[in-house]
């Protein structure tokens, strides 16, 4: 055992909660500066972190990646969202949607999901215990390319909205493809490492194959709804290349025709 090792076993958790929390506070000092500006906590940097692949576009104060702050800008923008009285559906919540819409005064915010234990509701996407149109929006991101049944889920999703509503999506794509790579044999986590790209991935979209499922579960699609400028998508860091390997939808039942 290392000396380093030796060090973190014989340290405390709540110490070591300390020294990160001291560690991130220094590291969000350091890269102070006015070159990217994160829409979700408000902070601007000289520069965002790397994340897994060594894209910087972590943000060092929140957290906060390519999807989430497209979503937080798209949802800044619809006039609906600050009325009052929707009822919201939230799917595997990540903390910065999350704490823009619990801000939000007069919304009717349900958190869902399968595992985590700080939400409002254990729910399986693929059995949703709501009644047909019972939502104004719901968000449902980076959940798709876990479900085994990602048809049952999206007609779950399609059924729970309102004839009115709609639902925010984003799923990671693979632009290479000529279209989904799925395989059910695939079922170890260091198989599901190598095909799909992560150990609890159980396939890889192409954008037109997520778009014909979502049409097939009832929906009218829109892919990356925020439109968002150069000098935004700069700014902001906010993944919108055709290239990119994370997408955005923005999907209506398609009887709202």
């Amino acid at each position: 055992m290392t000396l380093r090792e030796v060090i973190r076993e014989r340290t405390p958790p709540a110490a070591v909660q300390l020294i990160a929390q001291a560690r991130h506070k220094s590291l969000v000092v350091r890269l102070r500066g006015d070159t990217v500006e994160c829409p979700a906590c408000g902070g601007r940097f000289s520069g965002f972190l790397p994340d897994a692949a060594g894209n910087r576009v972590v943000c060092p104060q929140c957290s906060s990646m390519e999807r989430h702050r497209r979503m937080v800008l798209f949802l800044r923008r619809q006039p609906d969202i600050r009325k009052g009285g929707l009822r919201i559906l939230h799917v595997a919540p990540e903390r910065s949607i999350r704490r823009e819409l619990e801000a939000l005064p007069g919304l009717d915010y349900v958190s869902a999901d399968l595992y985590a234990p700080d939400v409002d509701l254990r729910m399986d996407v693929t059995d949703i215990h709501f009644k047909d149109g019972t939502f104004d929006l719901v968000i449902c991101a980076h959940v798709l390319e876990h479900v085994a049944d990602d048809s049952a889920a999206m007609r779950e999703l399609c059924r729970v909205l309102k004839p009115t509503g709609y639902a925010l999506g984003d799923v990671p794509c693979d632009a290479t493809l000529p279209a989904i790579y799925e395989d059910p044999r695939i079922t170890g986590p260091a198989e599901r490492l190598v095909h799909f790209g992560q150990e609890d991935h159980v396939r890889l979209y192409d954008v037109d194959g997520f778009v014909s499922r979502m049409v097939a579960a009832g929906f009218d699609v829109t892919e990356n709804p925020l439109r968002p400028t150069p000098e935004e998508a700069e700014r902001y860091v906010l993944g919108v290349a055709p290239s990119a390997p994370e997408r955005s939808f923005l999907c209506r039942p398609a009887r709202t025709r």
